[in-house]
């Protein structure tokens, strides 16, 4: 279930649980396993100059870290699995145009979410967020995720994540084709749309 986390937390230190409670509880009475993807900050904690048309980090990784901390709390052993932002290598997740995309500003974030999710509940899985195939690598629509997931390992991602997350999209292209024979010309030919390489 993706997360957005401007819906619960309106204020510091304010929360609105009710709808997340309400997919806890039902996903466990049904034994229904539960993963949160939290995205999408509030205006409140988005840096001056970002995009608001758009999601996009915390000006501070703590207040991120904070609320996904209240999250561990509250859903200790009912929640057990939380990703930690989604699609960062893109600019409409993270911040907007201009040279925002940081694969090490977004291992912060992801370093203080996994030290204040595994203080709350030690038995829950932190995912790293999965970057997404782009077809596009300038800086500032998006970085391919390939060269952002190496980024992210060069940020000491190995040490902060018990699991990697990660988008192997097809883009129409079917399971088994192969970049290297499929063509050429077409945008969804690029190597990052299709599942083998990926």
């Amino acid at each position: 279930q993706q997360v957005e986390w401007f819906r619960y937390n309106p204020g510091p230190g304010q929360y609105d649980w009710g709808a997340l409670d309400r997919i806890v509880d039902s996903a466990g009475a049904r034994g229904i396993k539960v993963l949160f993807s939290v995205v999408k900050a509030p205006n409140w904690a988005r840096p001056a100059g970002d995009d608001r048309s758009v999601a996009g980090p915390p000006a501070d990784p703590g207040t991120y870290a904070e609320f996904v901390k209240q999250m561990a709390i509250r859903y200790k052993g009912r929640v057990q699995a939380y990703e930690i932002w989604n699609e960062q290598n893109l600019w409409y997740e993270w911040g907007g145009q201009g040279g925002r995309i940081n694969a090490a500003q977004y291992m912060e974030l992801l370093k203080r979410a996994y030290a204040a999710i595994k203080a709350a509940d030690p038995n829950a899985i932190v995912i790293s967020g999965a970057p997404t195939p782009t077809g596009v690598s300038d800086g500032s629509i998006a970085v391919n995720d390939q060269d952002y997931l190496q980024q992210m390992y060069d940020n000491g991602l190995r040490a902060v994540s018990d699991c990697i997350g990660i988008h192997p999209s097809g883009f129409n292209n079917p399971p088994d084709a192969d970049w290297q024979t499929a063509g050429g010309g077409d945008f969804k030919l690029h190597p990052s749309f299709f599942f083998k390489s990926t």
